[in-house]
């Protein structure tokens, strides 16, 4: 029996070998085929990153643009208020203009009334100095 067994052994050792030398035989045979995969693998993401710039660029550019709307549409707001002040500014300074010759008149009118006022009172004072002369001095208001 040590005979059979050994010849089980021998075939089993043979056909073990045999295993091994065909899945070492596969494994180069497969080999090629996963490097082939790896490399397939590594475009393919290559090819996804590619794609994401592209998309990514593509998007920074159109919110580039909406940006430069809006910079754009807050640049004409500015200019209207803008517009806006100059005309409140040119209105307050033809009211001002206003006031001035108006304050210019009365100042004009008021001096015109002082002057009138103050002839007069000059007028009044010569007549008092004048009827003074025509009273002759009462010796009760003399001074002694």
């Amino acid at each position: 029996m040590d005979e059979k067994f050994e010849k089980l052994l021998t075939m089993m050792a043979e056909m073990k070998a045999g295993m091994e030398n065909k899945m070492e035989a596969e494994q180069e045979e497969m080999q090629p085929g996963q490097e082939r995969l790896e490399q397939e693998m590594r475009s393919g993401q290559e090819e996804i990153k590619k794609q994401i710039e592209i998309h990514t660029e593509s998007q920074v550019e159109e919110i580039k643009i909406h940006v430069d709307g809006c910079i754009g549409k807050i640049e004409e707001k500015v200019q209207g208020v803008k517009l806006k002040i100059k005309k409140v500014e040119s209105e307050v300074q033809r009211k001002i203009e206003g006031v001035e010759e108006k304050v210019q008149r009365k100042i004009e009118e008021s001096k015109g009334e002082v002057q009138e006022e103050i002839g007069n009172l000059e007028r009044r004072v010569g007549e008092l100095e004048e009827r003074t002369n025509y009273f002759p001095a009462t010796p009760e208001f003399m001074p002694s």
